[in-house]
């Protein structure tokens, strides 16, 4: 009986690892995704400043319109 029991224990703890690692996996995965749409969206970000530099708009202007630094939009300039 008591070797019963402890088996159901070791039953029960085992499927509440599965569930934590399956739980941190899936935290995982989110997390990556979150991180590459963000990484989309300062690509995008960039881009637009590119093409906002080419139309001669300024650097306070795309500052103000894209939420990028001086440094990134400058940056961007020098590589033309």
């Amino acid at each position: 009986m008591v070797a019963c029991l402890w088996e159901e224990e070791l039953e029960q703890r085992k499927e509440a690892g599965e569930v934590y690692v399956s739980l941190m996996e899936k935290k995982g995965m989110e997390k990556g995704i979150l991180q590459e749409m963000e990484k989309g969206m300062v690509k995008e970000k960039l881009e637009t400043a590119r093409r906002m530099l080419e139309r001669g708009m300024s650097v306070a202007v795309i500052i103000d319109l894209t939420g990028l630094t001086e440094d990134e939009i400058l940056r961007l300039k020098r590589e033309g």
